[in-house]
């Protein structure tokens, strides 16, 4: 048995194996989220004319950032 072997060997016997698999099928699938959740944000919230009034607000600060974050966090999740 060489040393690659050896190691799988150990891996597996440990339980290590399927700890390594699952950290990166979690890993996966939270970056897919990601995306998923990104993209959405960036076409329902980010590109309408709602959210340009708010940076105009913003700007003049008639309102916080915080404030904004928060209400449209508010309303993606709910």
């Amino acid at each position: 048995m060489d040393s690659i072997e050896a190691h799988k060997a150990y891996l597996i016997d440990s339980g290590k194996l399927n700890d390594i698999r699952k950290k990166r099928i979690k890993n996966e699938v939270e970056a897919m989220l990601n995306d998923r959740v990104n993209r959405y944000i960036d076409k329902e919230v980010i590109q309408t004319q709602e959210f340009d009034d708010l940076v105009v607000k913003m700007q003049s600060r008639e309102i916080e950032p915080y404030s904004v974050v928060d209400d449209i966090v508010g309303k993606v999740l709910k």
